[in-house]
């Protein structure tokens, strides 16, 4: 939209949207003359300078670990140096043998880069893989792809940023990256105690020191990487002793991923504001849940009266031994919240629709465990609507704001997605946040009257800092809009995307970029990825000379 009616030049998302339109109407009709066009296009020939500069190996070798050292690789004139990359193939597990390889190439001070995949890839492709990521390395310290696993029916797309949080659950790197030897060398290279997990620790401590990491855009095949359990919890519970004093736990959760929590030294008291007009059936059904399974001692309710009427409610918030808290006036979600938490003196503040079921017991506990730490402002949970399906594990924006649901509209082999996770935002019906950095971003703004107010929440407070996190180990269950009803003012949605500037220049940084999201449709946008990665063949031509 421009109301202004006053020409701007096209935006990149204006072109991605384009590009889809253009994809829909080709790949409708017959999707094989583009395709094969495309993969004429991106043939090795068409890389000229690029596909010279590394020496083409040839031979598939013995089977298992292997290294190509420096000496067969012809160097970037641009470098200078007679070694540029040497190439390691990593069997699915990553054993002794495996990783001793890994080090090897990581301590040579001859090399400058390491590239790293899963043994079975053709050797042409890791080589016009690593010449394209040459051609980014400049800015960052290690490049990770997207992954399409044999058994799997899409390519595993991961988004342009690597969560902090997110990275804390599981090497969600992969297997096939291109990584800087100085930057391993300086945070003490790879430790054999973590065995499997040993890449996943050294991401870790690499991430700790600052390092920069960033996706290129390449998919890569493979079988999946094979990691142990406990040698992910023992990366994952170092790394967190060394960011809070506080006691801890990890575990395993889904295949590959750890389930963390941070426990308080102190107790911290929660106040959970629920919002209510009438429908006292759902208020009290809320409340007598909370009541029954909470096992966290030390938290509050405030109920949050928006103008009931009826007179069995007035009685119960009468009798009631919970806080009520006035809210007058026509509904406004953002002025009912941001007036319960100016009358708040807890530490946490808690914002729960009275339409809900808590499911989990510990869940106040799991909450706060991840928003305990100094970079996270709201975390939110996994909801399963009434029927038991999965509602929100997440909101990306791909272009509009849509609910991330894992094994619904993402494939349940994502297995990225399945644990602890940096997000955009989650929904307000359930969601954490300290009450100092509540007050700090101001509350929730009031011109978001019924729709997208958390979603803006989530947003301001990553502009400052703090990070959005899905706990997906805390369930609820959502009636879903059993008490909002059919509300649904178009002024809410055109003021957060005149805001947000969504359809122009707002990429959401924890979702892939070569997705969009519509409803239940997850779309891979074979075009767009194609796109991304000419791009990157056309800055690596000129970073390489």
């Amino acid at each position: 939209m421009n109301p202004g009616n006053t020409k701007r030049p096209y935006s990149k998302h204006q072109i991605h949207r384009g590009w889809r339109f253009f994809r829909f109407w080709v790949y409708r009709f017959n999707n094989q003359p583009l395709r094969a066009a495309l993969s004429l296009v991106l043939s090795d020939e068409s890389f000229g300078r690029i596909g010279k500069f590394l020496k083409k190996p040839g031979g598939t070798g013995a089977a298992g670990p292997r290294t190509l050292r420096a000496k067969e690789v012809a160097p970037a004139k641009a470098v200078g140096t007679d070694g540029l990359v040497t190439f390691v193939t990593l069997s699915p597990e990553a054993g002794p043998a495996d990783l001793a390889l890994l080090e090897s190439a990581l301590n040579d001070p001859a090399t400058p880069w390491t590239f790293v995949a899963t043994s079975g890839v053709d050797r042409e492709i890791i080589s016009l893989a690593a010449g394209i990521a040459l051609g980014m390395s400049d800015d960052y310290d290690l490049l990770y792809t997207d992954e399409h696993y044999f058994a799997e029916e899409f390519p595993r797309a991961r988004p342009a940023a690597l969560g902090p949080h997110t990275l804390l659950s599981g090497n969600v790197v992969g297997r096939h990256y291109l990584l800087r030897n100085s930057t391993a060398r300086a945070v003490g290279g790879l430790r054999n105690e973590f065995a499997s997990a040993s890449e996943f620790d050294l991401f870790l401590r690499m991430r700790d020191e600052g390092a920069r990491f960033a996706r290129y855009p390449f998919v890569l095949t493979s079988a999946a990487p094979e990691f142990v359990a406990k040698d992910l919890v023992a990366a994952t519970s170092a790394a967190l002793a060394r960011r809070t004093p506080s006691s801890l736990k990890s575990e395993g959760s889904a295949p590959g991923i750890v389930n963390w929590q941070i426990y308080s030294l102190e107790s911290a008291h929660v106040e959970i504001l629920i919002p209510t007009r009438d429908r006292l059936e759902l208020l009290q059904r809320c409340i007598e849940q909370i009541e029954k399974v909470t096992t966290y001692a030390h938290y509050s309710i405030t109920i949050l009266n928006n103008d009931s009427v009826e007179p069995e409610t007035l009685q119960y918030l009468q009798t009631t031994s919970h806080k009520v808290v006035d809210c007058p006036g026509e509904f406004n979600y953002a002025r009912i919240i941001n007036q319960g938490a100016a009358q708040s003196s807890a530490e946490f503040l808690v914002m729960l629709n009275n339409d809900t079921i808590v499911k989990t017991s510990n869940w106040l506990e799991l909450l706060l465990g991840v928003a305990l730490l100094d970079d996270v402002g709201v975390v939110g949970a996994k909801i399963i609507d009434q029927n038991g399906d999965v509602e929100h594990s997440g909101i990306a924006i791909a272009p509009y704001p849509q609910h991330i649901r894992h094994g619904v509209n993402i494939p349940a082999s994502w297995s990225d997605f399945a644990g602890i996770r940096n997000v955009a935002a989650v929904t307000g019906a359930l969601h954490m946040i300290s009450r100092v950095k509540w007050i700090e971003l101001g509350g929730m703004d009031e011109e978001l009257e019924v729709l997208l107010n958390d979603v803006d929440l989530c947003l301001r407070a990553e502009l400052q800092g703090w990070h959005t996190v899905l706990q997906p180990a805390v369930v609820i269950q959502h009636f879903v809009s059993s008490s909002r009803g059919r509300l649904n003012p178009k002024s809410d949605r055109e003021r957060f995307i005149a805001h947000w500037d969504l359809f122009r220049d707002y990429q959401d940084p924890y979702f892939p970029e070569t997705c969009s999201l519509y409803g239940n449709q997850l779309t891979y946008n074979y075009l767009t990825a194609q796109l991304l990665r000419w791009s990157a063949v056309i800055k690596s031509f000129f970073a390489l000379g």
